[in-house]
């Protein structure tokens, strides 16, 4: 925790946590769009090139997802649509 105090402070004023620019906001108002959102999110370590499979990124919750591990952060799974790519 020191270590992203002391971090901040050394950015100042030059911290910002979203990127600059116009953003993409919408609301999610069907199955479909939660299930491909999620696989969105689960393949950004992968663009980044941070792991080369979407389970191996300790912070993801893909491995989850694929029933491989359990991560750091639990999942409601009940509370999750189903997904209509396995209809």
């Amino acid at each position: 925790m020191r270590e992203n105090q002391e971090y901040l402070q050394r950015l100042g004023n030059e911290f910002h946590f979203w990127q600059d620019g116009p953003g993409y906001d919408r609301n999610i108002d069907n199955y479909a769009y939660v299930w491909n959102d999620i696989d969105y999110l689960h393949e950004n370590p992968l663009r980044k090139k941070l792991c080369s499979r979407v389970d191996e990124w300790r912070w993801s919750s893909a491995a989850d997802y694929l029933g491989s591990r359990t991560g750091p952060l639990r999942i409601d799974f009940a509370s999750l649509p189903e997904d209509p790519r396995q209809w």
